[in-house]
């Protein structure tokens, strides 16, 4: 199971996180909250965005625990399994 480093704090009153691989220095998902206009009621757009990165890197997970490799083989056209 792959692990993460999750930073989160404030700056100037506005959350940032920044999560990154636990096996290398790549940030997995960088987000700062941005609204351009306190007024305009798009706080939930923010949010969204978010979340909308939170479940990209919750499926990139899966999608590396849970993918099997195929390979074809020259001999035949019948797929054969790499582990």
């Amino acid at each position: 199971m792959m692990g993460y480093r999750i930073y989160a704090w404030l700056n100037e009153g506005k959350p940032c996180l920044r999560i990154y691989k636990d096996d290398s220095d790549t940030a997995c998902v960088e987000w700062d909250y941005q609204l351009a206009n306190e007024q305009s009621g798009d706080e939930g757009k923010e949010i969204q965005r978010l979340f909308r990165q939170l479940l990209l890197l919750t499926c990139e997970q899966e999608l590396n625990q849970n993918v099997r490799l195929f390979r074809l083989s020259s001999d035949s056209l019948a797929p054969s399994f790499t582990t």
